[in-house]
């Protein structure tokens, strides 16, 4: 998919699910798991950003129908291009831009069916 396709893409849904992770479902069928725990370690600490180390708070997350993820009416806050694409491989020149993104830490695949070749 290409970036400028982001437009067309809504997040479905944001679920927290263990440590400093969070689930991500888009409207697209993609579906990803991003550790945000590299941005929130990084030295230096921001104590605005650091302080969600706490689990408590870090839980606390709200999402908009725009995409965007935020924490604590947007003291800390990421938008869709973010949470969608992440910093995995394919994305290395953002990755040496915004070194401390939360980077994806599992990608899920949405099932496609496969139809196989009939042989005579």
């Amino acid at each position: 998919m290409k970036t400028t396709d982001i437009d067309n893409i809504r997040l479905v849904s944001a679920a927290y699910l263990h440590d400093h992770v969070i689930h991500f479902v888009f409207s697209d069928g993609k579906t990803h798991d991003l550790d945000f725990f590299p941005f929130l370690s990084r030295t230096p600490q921001n104590p605005m950003t650091s302080k969600y180390l706490n689990l408590d708070l870090f839980k606390k997350f709200k999402t908009d129908p725009s995409g965007d993820i935020s924490w604590n009416s947007g003291e800390m806050c990421y938008g869709l291009f973010t949470t969608y694409y992440g910093f995995g491989e394919d994305m290395k020149q953002e990755a040496r831009y915004y070194k401390n993104a939360p980077v994806i830490s599992r990608l899920h695949f949405p099932q496609k069916r496969v139809r196989r070749k009939e042989y005579a």
